[in-house]
């Protein structure tokens, strides 16, 4: 699923703050905000966790009707030099699916 996102290193403490929009599985924008945490690093990388709340707002609520199609979701992530690698794990979602690996490059804007 196609998107782009912004984030703040070190934005809180440790924590790295993003932001991003996606176009989701329903074919659908997506809004998320997201917090990570690097647990290991090494130079140009690291393997942490993250988690965060994405606006589905067409099937957001028929999944979660108390949250106003705000889903929260979370994860390991890993880095190495431009390129990511995040997994979402989504026990129970279905009979093949046990989560959700994506891939991306980040690109430092100064």
């Amino acid at each position: 699923n196609p998107g782009v996102f912004l984030t703040w290193e070190d934005a809180v403490g440790p924590l790295d703050v993003s932001e991003g929009v996606y176009l989701n599985s329903y074919e659908n924008t997506t809004v998320i905000f997201t917090a990570s945490y690097d647990v290991i690093e090494w130079e140009n990388g690291a393997i942490g966790v993250f988690g965060g709340v994405a606006h589905y707002p067409v099937n957001g609520p028929k999944k979660l009707p108390c949250c106003g199609g705000w889903v929260p979701m979370g994860g390991f992530q890993m880095r190495q030099g431009n390129v990511f690698t995040q997994y979402i794990p989504m026990p129970g979602v279905g009979r093949y699916t046990r989560g959700i690996f994506t891939v991306g490059l980040t690109f430092d804007f100064k």
